[in-house]
């Protein structure tokens, strides 16, 4: 008998699984939306009464919208994103309001 030779195909690696180091599979948006052409991201109860008044001057973004993966992705919008307003939507209602408004200029 002699040797059988398969010739296969096949990935060595599996990187959805984030097993290989420097290889991070893609991101998803996180509960991103648009209306009326603006971006609006949609928030837990806390973080939404927590920005009731909107985004004061000088204080940073963290104290609104926490420092988890959606407050994140919310301060990166707003620094990539200079003059655009930033929306809030609730989850559980669907009311919508501005943690910043935008300078009308975009």
């Amino acid at each position: 008998m002699g040797r059988l030779e398969i010739n296969e195909d096949a990935p060595v690696n599996n990187v959805g699984s984030g097993a290989i180091k420097g290889i991070d599979p893609p991101k998803v948006m996180l509960r991103r939306k648009s209306f009326a052409g603006q971006t609006v991201f949609e928030v837990d109860d806390e973080r939404f009464h927590k920005a009731r008044l909107g985004k004061k001057k000088y204080i940073k973004y963290e104290e609104y919208v926490g420092n988890d993966d959606l407050g994140e992705e919310i301060r990166q919008y707003g620094r990539a994103n200079p003059g655009r307003p930033i929306i809030l939507q609730h989850e559980g209602t669907g009311a919508m309001m501005y943690l910043k408004y935008g300078n009308g200029r975009y």
